[in-house]
């Protein structure tokens, strides 16, 4: 059973009225985002990444006990292997400060992955455009200028994930829960189309899933303090 949820029109952020309506709404999805279906449908490239033998794959390890998510993280073993059922590679800002060498599918399609990039960052400014949203359903005023400037800080991450099924006696032996309560890395995170059902959220009604369209992009929102 999927959840009803909202669909916001970011091409309505251009009007005084639209940014006010918006605002009053649940934040889901976005739609008319300016991203063609075909460019994240090219991005699934990703898959020949995580088809590479485990040792390939080592060489761009994340650095992760120093707080460093650059590279790729493997799927975990023994008593993790359960809860954190999935590896993942995460390819940051294409600035100089963040260069590093990748595994050959990545440095294949190096320059269509920064394309893909730099189209969200710069063309559809996604985050820019959410986050006065936020600030008006907060009834928070802001002055702050908010360009499309990039920098080396803060640090986003394109991330490539591959998910890894359960059998229902691996489900309930972590209580049926997919991943524990935590807060994303940064304030946004933008899940592209894939016809898949995976995300659920949890209603009055219980969990449900969030169902993927193909012209949206699914926004999660990290907790903020």
């Amino acid at each position: 059973e999927y959840a009803d949820l909202d669909a916001l029109d970011i091409s309505r952020l251009n009007d005084l009225q639209g940014k006010q309506e918006l605002a009053s709404q649940v934040l889901s999805f976005v739609n008319k985002n300016g991203i063609a279906p075909t460019m994240i449908y090219r991005n699934l490239i990703g898959r020949e990444l995580f088809n590479l033998p485990l040792e390939e794959k080592l060489r761009c390890i994340a650095n992760t006990e120093a707080g460093d998510f650059r590279g790729y993280k493997p799927r975990s073993t023994g008593e993790l292997e359960a809860r954190d059922n999935d590896e993942r590679y995460n390819i940051p800002k294409f600035t100089p400060e963040h260069e590093r060498s990748h595994p050959k599918p990545i440095q294949d399609h190096f320059d269509e992955i920064k394309e893909f990039s730099m189209c969200i960052i710069k063309c559809c400014c996604l985050y820019y455009a959410c986050l006065p949203m936020f600030w008006r359903s907060m009834r928070i005023t802001s002055s702050v200028d908010i360009g499309t400037k990039l920098g080396p800080w803060p640090l986003g991450y394109l991330r490539y994930m591959k998910y890894f099924p359960r059998t229902e006696a691996e489900d309930a032996a972590v209580n049926n829960i997919w991943a524990k309560g935590h807060t994303d890395y940064n304030t946004l995170t933008f899940l592209f189309h894939q016809p898949v059902s995976g995300l659920q959220i949890q209603t009055p009604e219980g969990w449900k899933y969030v169902k993927s369209f193909e012209d949206t992009i699914i926004v999660n929102v990290a907790y903020v303090s």
